[in-house]
């Protein structure tokens, strides 16, 4: 990952320290930073400027290094990593509590509401929202954790050489499950339209691939998932596990990785914490709506404007603790 990533330099962790000083002071009454316009980060432009281009029109994957996670407390972490995913983008409320910062980490506390960046355990690769996500190491876990990256466009070409007769299900899509979230509007719990989990726009891939929604869905609508459906996922998530594809990444703490999500899956490992330290593993995500724009399908569009809607992004600002 060395020839994509970036160095934060001494300069740099300065300017995003005095930016974030009016919050970090206790800010009143000043308004909670949600994109580009609402921060000011000119030392710091060029290298955003050119992050968002590999991301957006390149390989669609980049690590930033060097965010200062063992000088401050939680809370000036989070505003330092908001501040500068701001700049980047749009941030994207990510539940129903309306966070633009989600503290990922195992929240046994929260057993009856978990949802599944709460939880220790390991992930398939899937897709979240939007054109970035981002993900910021502030503590590693004892043990595991590592984090795992495939491209879309590489597990299309090896569904396409094996069984392209797949490829047909894959891009025509299946209703996708809302789970606890679903959008303003009567519903039967999942989406009345297909979502595509790889299609094709301008010359460009995408993918949403969410395998416990579509079972949800097809669960939900008395639907079976059989014959060439069925194989089809199933041959679309043995791929996603093949180690000529997948990348896994070890992220130190300080460091944080970000995809297009339009063309990028990721997961993570299952991890353990030291029991009783009160310091277990802690990732900071972003969800970002990038002004570069990327062409998805109308399904995808649809899905993520549902989503929207769900978790509140048409509804002011909250501060929860700034994130």
């Amino acid at each position: 990952m060395d020839e994509l990533s970036v160095d934060l330099t001494t300069r740099d962790i300065a300017a995003l320290e005095a930016a974030i000083a009016p919050w970090r002071d206790g800010g009143g009454t000043v308004p909670v930073p949600v994109c580009r316009e609402d921060v000011s980060l000119p030392g710091l432009d060029v290298v955003i400027d050119g992050l968002a281009t590999v991301l957006m029109e390149g390989r669609g994957v980049a690590m930033v290094r060097g965010f200062p996670v063992r000088d401050h407390d939680e809370r000036t972490i989070a505003l330092i990593y908001r501040f500068f995913c701001c700049r980047m983008g749009r941030l994207l409320s990510q539940s129903k509590r309306r966070e633009r910062i989600g503290f990922v980490a195992h929240r046994p506390d929260r057993i009856l509401e978990l949802r599944g960046y709460e939880r220790a355990g390991r992930q398939t690769l899937h897709t979240d929202m939007e054109a970035v996500l981002g993900m910021l190491c502030v503590r590693r876990a004892s043990e595991g954790g590592e984090s795992r990256l495939a491209s879309a466009l590489a597990v299309h070409d090896e569904v396409r050489a094996s069984r392209p007769d797949l490829l047909e299900p894959l891009c025509r899509g299946f209703p996708v499950g809302w789970g606890e979230e679903p959008p303003d509007r009567p519903n039967n719990g999942y989406s009345e339209y297909d979502v595509p989990v790889l299609s094709w726009n301008d010359g460009r891939i995408s993918v949403c691939h969410l395998p416990p929604q579509v079972r949800e869905a097809a669960e939900l609508s008395g639907t079976t998932l059989a014959g060439a459906a069925a194989d089809a996922l199933d041959l679309f998530a043995h791929m996603c596990e093949r180690e000529d594809i997948v990348l896994t990444l070890a992220l130190d703490e300080g460091e944080a990785y970000f995809i297009n999500n339009y063309n990028t899956l990721h997961a993570r490992n299952a991890f353990i914490d030291s029991p009783g330290d009160g310091h277990g593993r802690l990732m900071l995500r972003a969800w970002l709506d990038m002004p570069q724009p990327y062409p998805i399908s109308r399904g995808l569009r649809r899905y993520y404007d549902d989503l929207r809607s769900a978790y509140g992004e048409h509804l002011p600002p909250v501060d929860v603790s700034l994130r």
